[in-house]
């Protein structure tokens, strides 16, 4: 990590006008996604060579691509915005049916209806990766989120233990440069995988309910913006003063260290339901 934050100096993602409170964090390096996903290729190859380490690398790969293309464009144009809204989610789900495909050809999911398949594993793809993404608005939040749902997973099912802790390490190492104040951003190459994994993780255990649901705080905050842009073009008004959530928050006066701190919580309350739910509580 220090050696592309050092490379990626002259790199840095612009500050969305209407978050004055945030120009502070102006010339931090964008590219902190290029040392996480170098971490995770080269743990996956060298240390998990199987059939669902493979796919969890491609799945990283074809993220990651996506994430970037968004993240180079905003460098390039030094505005807040990169690739359009439906450019970017049409990209996706064609990741995601690329990687429905891959475990569905492993042995997953064989026994369910091909269609009804891909449909409900590509939106589930997309659905984590955005909310990822977009909870991705504050030094640490969406790493931290994460946390709770990586751990639960690994103790959990076997199967995909090493998947989770190779993961749930490579971001708190990121996390270690990105806790407040900010020494580089994941930016939405970042943010792209970790959702991906995420739902490659709820994906391979078989139980991806589970992990949408441990995924609660990433859920609320898309839903945050889902319910702000609806009640724009439907009401032609605001329920947030700025969605999502978190920026709302802000602007009450909540810190923004304590924003992710609280949101890191229900997240670990989210995944302890989770496990008491699909589960069982002993």
């Amino acid at each position: 990590m220090p050696l592309v934050i050092k490379a990626s100096l002259k790199f840095t993602s612009p500050i969305k006008p209407e978050l004055s409170e945030h120009m502070v964090k102006a010339g931090t390096p964008a590219f902190g996604s290029v040392a996480i996903i170098i971490s995770l290729i080269i743990t996956f190859l060298f240390f998990y060579r199987t059939n669902e380490g493979l796919i969890a690398v491609i799945t990283i790969v074809l993220f990651f691509l996506v994430g970037f293309i968004d993240d180079f464009l905003k460098v390039k144009r030094v505005s807040s915005d990169g690739l359009k809204s439906l450019t970017k989610l049409l990209l996706q789900i064609i990741a995601a049916l690329i990687v429905s495909i891959l475990v569905r050809n492993y042995g997953y999911y064989t026994n369910t209806n091909k269609v009804i398949y891909y449909v409900l594993t590509t939106f589930y793809i997309v659905f984590i990766v955005n909310g990822v993404n977009i909870t991705d608005g504050l030094d640490g939040l969406a790493t931290k989120c994460s946390i709770a749902p990586f751990i639960v997973f690994a103790f959990c099912f076997n199967s995909i233990r090493s998947i989770s802790l190779i993961a749930l390490a490579s971001y708190i190492a990121f996390l270690y440069y990105n806790a407040p104040k900010a020494s580089v951003f994941m930016g939405d190459a970042g943010s792209h995988m970790l959702g991906s994994i995420l739902a490659l993780i709820g994906l391979l255990s078989t139980k991806p309910f589970m992990m949408a649901l441990s995924c609660g705080v990433f859920a609320l905050e898309l839903l945050s913006s889902f319910i702000q842009i609806f009640s724009i073009r439907v009401f032609k008004r605001k329920v947030f003063s700025i969605a999502p959530i978190h920026h709302a928050l802000e602007k009450k006066g909540y810190k923004e260290e304590k924003i992710c701190d609280r949101f890191a919580c229900i997240s670990f309350l989210f995944s302890i339901l989770s496990v008491t739910l699909f589960l069982g509580a002993k």
